[in-house]
C-alpha cells in the first residue's frame, strides 16, 4: 500500500498529484529451475485520487494474470501470457459510472531447424488501450493531382464527408484526404501478428561452398489491427 498526500501550506488545498492505493494478491508458481510451468496471480486493488479537495476512491480493480513456459527445450520454446483486469469506477454522487474489462496477452514461439540454419519465430499479441481519435478533412488540389472526387448528391452545395469517393478518372481527382489527431481518446481493441523466418543455406545443406556462404534469407510478416471498443455503462 502507499499513501501520498500533498497540501499547500498557505491554502490547505490538496495537490492534484496526491494519490493512495492498496493492493492484496495471492500468487502461486509451479515449476523448477529449468522452466516455469505456470505462474498465476489473483489480485484486488483500490486507487484513490483527489476529488473535492480530499482523497476519494476512484476505481477498484479485480485482476488475474497467468504466465507459462509451455515448451522449453534446446531447439523449441513456447511462452504464453494472459492478464485480465476488471475496472469498477466510482463516480461522484449522481454520476453515471462505467465498468470496463481489459485483456492483454501474447504467445511467443521459437523453433530452430537444420542445426540452427533455419529459425522460425512467431509472435501474437492482443490487448486493450486508448488511442487518439483520428479526424480527417478533404482539401482541394490541382486537377489530376488528387485521389478523391466530390459529388453533391443532395444538391445543397455543402461538402459532406459521405459525398467524397475515389475518382474513377484522373481529371476528376481534385481532393486529397488529410488526417489529424484530436485530443479525444477512445477505447480500442488491438492485436498484432509477427512472423519471421531466417535461413542460412550453407548451414542447412551443411556445405562449405563459398557461393552458398554468401547468402542469408530473411522473410518477415507484420500485421496490426485496431478496433473500436464499445464502453459498458451502468447507473
Amino acid at each position: 500500500m502507499e499513501h501520498n498526500e500533498k497540501k499547500y501550506n498557505d491554502t490547505q488545498l490538496m495537490d492534484v498529484t496526491s494519490f493512495s492505493w492498496k493492493e492484496i494478491f495471492v500468487q502461486k508458481k509451479i515449476g523448477d529451475s529449468t522452466r516455469t510451468k505456470l505462474l498465476a496471480k489473483v489480485y484486488m486493488r483500490d486507487n484513490d485520487s483527489v476529488r473535492d479537495n480530499r482523497l476519494q476512491n476512484m476505481n477498484n480493480i479485480l485482476g488475474f494474470m497467468a504466465e507459462s513456459q509451455i515448451i522449453k527445450t534446446e531447439k523449441t520454446t513456447l511462452n504464453a501470457l494472459i492478464h485480465y483486469r476488471k475496472f469498477f469506477y466510482s463516480g461522484a454522487e449522481g454520476e453515471v459510472t462505467r465498468n470496463n474489462d481489459f485483456v492483454v496477452g501474447n504467445i511467443l514461439y521459437n523453433q530452430q531447424l537444420f542445426r540452427n540454419g533455419m529459425r522460425l519465430q512467431a509472435f501474437y499479441e492482443l490487448g486493450n488501450g486508448q488511442e487518439a481519435q483520428r479526424e480527417f478533412q478533404y482539401i482541394k488540389v490541382t486537377d489530376g493531382q488528387g485521389i478523391y472526387k466530390w459529388t453533391d448528391y443532395n444538391g445543397d452545395g455543402i461538402q459532406q464527408l459521405d459525398e467524397f469517393e475515389i475518382a474513377e478518372y484522373s481529371d476528376l481527382a481534385q481532393y486529397i484526404r488529410v488526417y489529424t489527431n484530436s485530443v479525444r481518446y477512445i477505447p480500442s481493441n488491438k492485436n498484432k501478428l509477427q512472423l519471421a523466418l531466417f535461413v542460412n543455406p550453407a548451414i542447412v545443406f551443411n556445405s562449405e561452398n563459398a557461393f552458398l556462404k554468401r547468402w542469408n534469407f530473411n522473410i518477415s510478416l507484420n500485421s496490426q489491427n485496431s478496433f473500436y471498443k464499445k464502453t459498458k455503462f451502468w447507473c
